[in-house]
Formats: C-alpha cells, sequence, structure tokens
C-alpha cells in the first residue's frame, strides 16, 4: 500500500526532524510505500523564502492526496495549511485519512497571541466532525479533547511519540561530586524555565545546562545558559548529565498530560527525567 506522509512542521528543528524519521522508518517498518513531504526552514528566513517553501509544500501534498494511487495518507496537523486541511476533510470520504494532533492548539494559539490561527482551527474542529477523518493523539488527554470536537471515539486513535535508545554507552557526569541536569527548549513560556530555577535553589549541588533562548532570567552561579546549539553538541552535553528536566508550566495551555520530543530525546540518551505532568512515557514497557 502506498501512503502519503504530510508533515506539517519544520524540520529545522531537530527534535520534530527526528520524529519525522523515526515515523517515515516506522511507515516503511509495517509495509507501506512512502510518498513523504516535509519542509524545513531557519526561524530568521525571509517571508518569501517561507512562502515559496509553504507554497512547494502545500502543492505537493495536495498532489499526493489526490492521487488516485495513495492509498492513506497521514498529515500532522497544521491549521497554517488551509488548503490541505480544507481538502483532507474532503478526501476522506474516500479514502482513509488520518490526523495527528500533537497539542492543545486552542490554548496554546492564545498563549501565543497568534488570534488568527486560532481561529482557523476553531473552525477546523468544527469541521472535523463533519467528515469521517481518523485523528492520532499523542496522549489520551489529547484524545479527550478531540472526542469533545464531537469525533466519535472509533476514529479517535491514541499513539505516543516513541523511545528508540540511541546511545548504548553513557559516561555519567558528576566527578567533582557536583550533579548536572539539562533543559532543552525554544522559550516557550510553558516550559516554566523561571519555576525550574525556583526548584533548583533548594538543591545548589546541581548544576543546570540551559540550552535554548531565555533572555531575561535573573542570574544564577548555578545555570550555565549555553544558547541555542546543534544536535551533535546536545549529544554531547547529555553524556556529562546526570537527568533531564521536561517543562514545568503545561497548565498554561491546558494540560496535565504530555509526550515530548525533549524528554524523548533524553531518555533516548539514557537520562532520567524530572517532570512537572504526566509524561506518557511511564507507559512504555520497560
Amino acid at each position: 500500500m502506498i501512503l502519503g506522509y504530510c508533515f506539517g512542521a519544520s524540520r529545522h528543528h531537530p527534535g520534530l526532524n527526528q520524529k519525522y524519521l523515526g515515523q517515515a522508518a516506522a511507515f516503511t517498518a509495517l509495509g507501506y510505500t512512502l510518498r513523504a513531504h516535509s519542509f524545513s526552514f531557519d526561524p530568521q528566513a525571509t517571508p518569501l523564502t517561507k512562502l515559496y517553501t509553504t507554497l512547494t509544500y502545500t502543492f505537493c501534498t495536495l498532489f499526493t492526496l489526490f492521487r488516485p494511487s495513495t492509498d492513506v495518507v497521514y498529515i500532522r496537523y497544521n491549521p497554517k495549511f488551509i488548503t490541505l486541511t480544507l481538502f483532507a476533510a474532503l478526501v476522506a470520504f474516500f479514502k482513509p485519512v488520518i490526523i495527528e494532533h500533537n497539542i492543545n492548539l486552542k490554548n496554546e494559539l492564545q498563549t501565543l497571541k497568534r488570534p488568527i490561527e486560532r481561529i482557523l482551527h476553531l473552525a477546523f474542529t468544527q469541521l472535523f466532525a463533519l467528515t469521517p477523518l481518523h485523528h492520532v493523539s499523542v496522549t489520551p488527554e489529547l484524545a479527550d479533547m478531540v472526542h469533545a470536537w464531537g469525533i466519535p471515539s472509533t476514529r479517535i486513535h491514541t499513539i505516543q511519540n516513541g523511545v528508540t535508545p540511541l546511545y548504548s554507552q553513557r559516561e555519567w557526569g558528576g566527578a567533582g561530586g557536583g550533579v548536572k541536569a539539562i533543559f532543552v527548549g525554544n522559550g516557550y513560556p510553558w516550559h516554566g524555565v523561571p519555576e525550574i530555577l525556583t526548584l533548583l535553589q533548594q538543591y545548589p549541588q546541581i548544576q543546570l545546562l540551559l540550552v535554548g533562548h531565555y533572555p531575561n532570567l535573573p542570574p544564577s552561579d548555578q545555570v550555565q545558559a549555553l544558547g541555542e546549539l546543534p544536535p551533535d553538541q546536545l549529544h554531547t552535553l547529555y553524556t556529562q548529565c546526570e537527568f533531564g528536566i521536561g517543562s514545568f508550566r503545561l497548565d498554561l495551555i491546558g494540560l496535565t498530560q504530555a509526550s515530548p520530543l525533549k524528554t524523548r530525546e533524553y531518555l533516548q540518551a539514557g537520562l532520567p527525567i524530572l517532570v512537572h505532568y504526566r509524561d506518557s512515557a511511564a507507559d512504555i514497557p520497560e
């Protein structure tokens, strides 16, 4: 069978690129022949570059969606791709189309103050209830959210983001008597970095390696602010740490459960994780 795989998020993000590659490998292992489409651009790219990339992705995914030889279509949902989402709802009456949900977009877009995208998303949730689309959610909580849109439970499937061990050998840090932790993010408020720093003040022996763009944080002898780093440097840092830290303020976007890519990467590196929500990794058999 031929599966059209439409990944509606920029693979410039290392974690998203890893998810794309992992999903593509999983679909291939299940016996599908892939027609895969994705895009990647630097957030600092010019508007013209972003427009060209977006139009190219939209054209290619629509071509795959409508090709009679495409048996199944799997789409990572992004309300910004209006044409793809609209036609996916139409094509779902003629072939299986699956939409993947990774976050509570209604709350996230409100927190990010992106009202146009939020209006689009709310309109699409109404449309989804009128079509035979199938939906994949990465946590049971998100599955309940999709069900609340009016989607029958028979068309909702829960599949969390997976973990495949990549690094079989680790050199544990802490040789000098201290403990190192790492947090990797991209500046969103629901990461809860101020709350993480407040917690760590109770444990002065812990040094935090903070990766990502987090300006205006109070100075702290416990924190090494490293800015944005490429994946190969991250993997080196993981070998120096005792544990990884996940988001601490998912309540800002209405979540108590999550399946984040950042904690999957920690686990792949052999690191235990400290989180302030229920991570669905707890359901992975040991």
